[in-house]
């Protein structure tokens, strides 16, 4: 007999889940969880604050603007305004189930618009490498950098810079909610209770990509995210005991069919941070990684 699925799944999450045989149905009952969904918008008054992928940084005038060791500007990737986080999810009634993310502070993560990785070194995936650096700042009082939107224009003002971000765009954010797909570390019993289902039944056996398919309409891992599953388009980067979790994941996206986003060949991009380095605001321990198809 089918379970029932939460009632705050959508239609086409509950849809899913219906088709699932019953032992993944209790491997999504298991593991569903709410995360914070983050919207785009092509917005052509960004705040020099607002929470954004792309765009212009807030630097105050008592910084300096992010370099690499080459002297190149830092492009900006991603500004997290947690502020503006939980005042929408309180608008939602739902901030306490965040209780982990901070509730005022830029997170800001720039990257090397000259290098072909976005500034990725696999041997050390964390801030501070010569193309990857973070910063998160509490104090919005100061006055910003008097040449700002030039030093970001000079960080992609030749054609040897790219970034994953074709064009600026400003974030909403919301709840969510989703299970696990077969990426995750904690979650390796989906893939081994599909195999065991595919093993002892040749009719589940045809359809395991059909499952598949509703497993990633059930989870919800794609996406741009606060929290939550990461999807993967390759590989689990996380060492097997590891107590990372996803803090953001940026997926490629489009606006009327225009790519707005793209990592490499339609691929995304995550960050990782442990509970106990979120609670501590360490942003200088956040792991980065992307992968593409």
């Amino acid at each position: 007999m089918s379970l029932q699925a939460p009632t705050h799944f959508s239609k086409k999450q509950q849809d899913a889940f219906a088709q699932l045989p019953e032992k993944l149905q209790h491997i999504v009952l298991h593991t569903q969880h709410p995360f914070v969904r983050i919207t785009t918008n092509i917005d052509k008054n960004i705040g020099l604050t607002d929470s954004k992928f792309g765009g212009v940084p807030f630097v105050a005038n008592t910084q300096s603007y992010p370099h690499s060791t080459k002297g190149n500007p830092l492009t900006l990737l991603a500004q997290i305004n947690f502020a503006q986080v939980h005042q929408q999810l309180q608008q939602a009634n739902c901030a306490e189930s965040f209780e982990q993310l901070p509730k005022q502070g830029l997170l800001q993560i720039f990257i090397d618009g000259s290098d072909d990785l976005y500034g990725l070194d696999f041997d050390n995936p964390y801030p501070n490498n010569d193309g990857y650096q973070v910063r998160y700042i509490t104090d919005l009082s100061c006055e910003p950098l008097a040449n700002l939107d030039e030093l970001a224009t000079q960080s992609l003002d030749n054609e040897e810079m790219s970034s994953p971000i074709f064009t600026p765009c400003k974030l909403t954010f919301s709840v969510d909610y989703g299970s696990a797909s077969g990426h995750a570390n904690d979650v390796l019993e989906y893939n081994k209770a599909l195999e065991e289902l595919a093993y002892k039944n040749e009719e589940i056996e045809e359809k395991v990509d059909e499952y598949m398919d509703y497993m990633g309409t059930v989870s919800r891992s794609q996406g741009h995210k606060l929290l939550g599953m990461p999807f993967f388009t390759q590989y689990e980067p996380r060492d097997k005991n590891s107590e990372q979790v996803l803090l953001l994941q940026i997926d490629t996206d489009s606006k009327d069919r225009e790519d707005i986003i793209m990592w490499g060949d339609s691929g995304v991009g995550n960050f990782f941070i442990t509970p106990a380095q979120l609670h501590a605001l360490e942003f200088d321990r956040l792991m980065y990684n992307w992968d593409c198809f």
